[in-house]
């Protein structure tokens, strides 16, 4: 994602300072980051989330990215969640070989590309698949029906019928190759749920996900 030149003159006007302690030069310092609230564990065991998206610095990182086209507190909690998603996979993976390994960034409709200028899931895919030997990224689905921000739907039921059957695969899934969806953030597991069924519909029949936070909706 490239700075706009009124990004790069703002940035040199006002210099970052760290969004939890407010120390100059950087985005999120190393004291907070090693302070950041981490995720339960998911309900289904293919699921991993590493931060809790209800820690402030967390859910401003992800906010700035995906509304305010500020990256670089999100790819601080990319690397920074790099070993945890590590040991998730070799939990999973066992004698699996790196090469079978790709990642599969979450779809938004063109639309939403097209307004926002990018897709976050794909680039924190890209991010994460320069730390993971052998790993790739592949864009395998795409959006086919345009849906409401899923942060605007406040129940489960509604969230899951806002997404259903709204992604398809790009081409045929290889049903020997494990797929891991990446996502921003997830709540009910809705969206991953799509994503799954378009693979597997695709072939698809190995298949994790990994997302950088986790919030929660009770209801």
């Amino acid at each position: 994602m490239r700075k706009s030149f009124l990004q790069i003159l703002i940035g040199l006007l006002y210099p970052e300072h760290c969004s939890g302690c407010g120390l100059g030069g950087v985005s999120i310092c190393t004291t907070c980051v090693s302070h950041l609230r981490l995720a339960r564990a998911l309900a289904r065991d293919t699921d991993f989330a590493v931060f809790d998206y209800g820690d402030k610095q967390v859910r401003r990182a992800i906010w700035d990215f995906k509304y305010r086209h500020h990256a670089s507190r999100a790819k601080i909690l990319v690397e920074t969640s790099i070993p945890y998603i590590l040991s998730f996979l070799s939990d999973r993976l066992q004698s699996t070989t790196p090469q079978t390994l790709v990642l599969v960034p979450i779809p938004q409709h063109i639309q939403k590309t097209r307004i926002r200028g990018y897709n976050q899931s794909f680039l924190i895919a890209t991010w994460m698949a320069a730390h993971i030997t052998g790993a790739n990224v592949q864009q395998l689905l795409y959006k086919s029906v345009p849906s409401s921000p899923q942060a605007r739907t406040k129940n489960k039921q509604a969230r899951k019928q806002n997404v259903v059957h709204t992604m398809r695969t790009t081409t045929l899934i290889d049903p020997r190759t494990i797929y891991v969806l990446i996502d921003d953030v997830t709540t009910t597991g809705a969206t991953l749920n799509e994503a799954r069924r378009a693979l597997r519909q695709g072939g698809g029949k190995k298949i994790l996900s990994v997302s950088i936070a986790h919030g929660y909706i009770s209801s």
